[in-house]
């Protein structure tokens, strides 16, 4: 059964593809099992296989094979991979990044700030947030044993 192109950005080829790489993209530093990927974003593998592989095949992104295990990781040296970062980050970011670690109640307005606007203290948003109490939400995450046991890199959240 295919499934529709989203809503907020339809130069995706599906829902399924846009999640894909929202995730990939969104956490360049990990590399997650073709299993794993199936599992965490509710697809079909044999769905998320074929996206995957055509991904793959138009190089944005990379797979390699850990014993019997695909691997699979954005490819941030496509000439694409920035500007297209930049379209997922603003249409899927905010319920990818909040989503995936809290509840919320009501309702969420991102606001997004470059690193040259976060570290400087022109911005009064910015001075605010920097000057309330934080949680740190972020979390090691591990390529499975299975898949050889590396340890990907802490990530962190913007």
């Amino acid at each position: 059964m295919r499934r529709e192109a989203p809503a907020l950005l339809p130069i995706f080829r599906s829902q399924h593809q846009a999640a894909i790489l929202a995730l990939l993209l969104l956490d360049p530093d990990t590399e997650y099992t073709l299993t794993e990927l199936a599992t965490r974003l509710q697809v079909p593998l044999t769905t998320l296989q074929r996206e995957v592989q055509r991904l793959v095949e138009a190089g944005i992104l990379q797979d390699r094979t850990v014993g019997r295990a695909r691997l699979v990781r954005a490819n941030l040296a496509h000439p694409v991979a920035a500007p297209l970062t930049q379209g997922v980050q603003a249409t899927f970011g905010p319920q990818t990044v909040i989503g995936e670690d809290c509840e919320v109640a009501g309702q969420v307005n991102p606001v997004i700030r470059t690193p040259e606007q976060w570290a400087g203290d022109a911005d009064s948003l910015v001075v605010q947030i920097k000057a309330s109490p934080t949680l740190d939400v972020t979390a090691e995450r591990k390529v499975s044993a299975r898949a050889g046991g590396h340890a990907a890199k802490p990530r962190s959240r913007r």
